[in-house]
């Protein structure tokens, strides 16, 4: 049964009314609402009108009901880059601190490797490469040099563990991103690299760069001699097709020989992320996304909010912390304002729903591209690939009408319930 049945079902119940007598009430034919209630047919829009009139629904409830009605007609795809996304923005909450425990320091027990040079497998690839970042780390200039495609989970665990830790590695990275085709689609390939990565673009910053470029064959086509490999001064580790088997090469000149392939590489591909360091770099990209109207933002801070811009998701921890913390309101009552009167399509985040913005804000821009940065403004990542954008841009829009966040009314009423509480409480007008 799908969320549209499953809520038109719960509406009438709500009411007691049988359906025989909505049907005749109504106008709509028994038969249509059955199948509807059942998954068996789609109802028309006039009768979905004439149901919900006969209904007195509520604004929230005939908004609901409608989202519902419009998801029945959304393809599995965009239903699943939904999915991508929030999956990838809650993986952002998860980024661990650096700890000192959490370094990944080399292992001083054990040198050298088994006679056998290919490895096959989680087990033996995830061995072989803590081998040899084990023998990397060793080295004066760790780097990691690597040509394969994200979510291989042997790499990615052994990729996240070096990310995590407070070390020198350098690590550069070239994706293969599928043509995504239309201007206005996007790839699922696409979105779930860019999943994985976003948050080690976060946590490793300068450390991790990423570049990409584009093949109609997607990760199939990705580079010479062999199809993926991962080089560092210590090695150079090969990979088959289907990354199940690894094959480790030592030799000194194979190892320049890899090396110069993923230089002569990167030089056809563009860099994904650019690392935005101080406050005044930040700011210029928010104050040149200020002059455009195609912005969303997803914030605790109300004062990063500019009016006009197209969506703003603000976490409700943010409104009260502010209060509390005696800094006033402005930022609120504007905010407050331009929701009632439509310039802006202004929501409150339901508790938990994103937690990363507590400690980090992202701006969507068509035109200014991805910019995720602290709270303070630090420190930001900038990604300017077009259909990362409009996947992410696409996604602010459906999110800011989802049972996720209050709706209209109820976002212009919270604010102006903390607001009154915080004036009330302290003596503030």
């Amino acid at each position: 049964m799908s969320g549209f049945s499953e809520y038109l079902q719960h509406l009438i119940q709500s009411r007691n009314i049988s359906i025989a007598r909505l049907s005749r009430e109504s106008g709509v034919e028994r038969t249509a609402i059955h199948k509807a209630l059942t998954g068996g047919r789609i109802l028309s829009y006039h009768a979905l009108e004439a149901l919900a009139c006969h209904l007195q629904l509520s604004p929230a409830e005939m908004h609901r009901l409608r989202q519902c009605y419009e998801q029945l007609f959304e393809s599995e795809a965009s239903r699943k880059a939904k999915e991508i996304i929030r999956q990838m923005l809650l993986r952002l909450s998860e980024i661990p601190l650096y700890r000192e425990e959490n370094m990944w320091k080399p292992d001083m027990t054990q040198a050298g490797y088994p006679e056998c040079k290919v490895y096959k497998g989680y087990a033996g690839i995830s061995y072989v490469l803590q081998r040899l970042l084990d023998e990397e780390l060793r080295t004066e200039h760790p780097c990691l040099e690597i040509a394969v495609p994200c979510g291989v989970k042997g790499v990615e665990d052994c990729l996240a563990h070096v990310l995590s830790a407070e070390n020198p590695v350098e690590v550069s990275h070239i994706v293969c991103f599928e043509v995504s085709g239309a201007a206005e689609e996007y790839s699922l390939g696409n979105l779930e690299a860019f999943g994985r990565l976003l948050p080690s673009c976060v946590l490793k910053r300068q450390k991790y760069h990423i570049y990409y470029y584009y093949s109609e064959m997607g990760k199939y086509a990705y580079t010479d001699p062999l199809p993926y490999y991962l080089v560092c001064h210590a090695g150079v580790l090969c990979f088959s097709r289907n990354c199940q088997t690894a094959m480790l090469i030592k030799d000194a000149e194979q190892i320049e020989y890899f090396h110069m392939c993923f230089y002569e590489l990167k030089l056809s591909c563009q860099e994904l992320t650019e690392y935005v360091n101080g406050r005044e770099r930040v700011a210029r990209i928010w104050q040149a996304a200020a002059k455009e109207e195609e912005v969303c933002l997803i914030t605790s801070e109300a004062d990063q909010i500019r009016m006009g811009w197209e969506t703003v998701l603000l976490d409700r921890r943010g409104v009260t912390g502010r209060l509390g913390a005696g800094r006033g309101d402005p930022a609120i009552q504007s905010f407050a304002r331009a929701v009632s009167d439509g310039s802006v399509r202004g929501r409150i985040l339901k508790d938990m729903e994103l937690p990363f913005v507590e400690n980090m804000s992202l701006l969507v821009s068509m035109q200014e591209g991805i910019l995720l940065c602290g709270r303070e403004q630090t420190w930001g990542v900038c990604v300017r690939e077009g259909s990362l954008c409009r996947a992410l841009y696409d996604w602010c829009g459906y999110f800011s009408e989802s049972e996720h966040v209050f709706d209209r009314e109820n976002t212009i009423e919270i604010l102006k319930e903390d607001t009154y509480y915080y004036e009330n409480q302290t003596g503030h007008a």
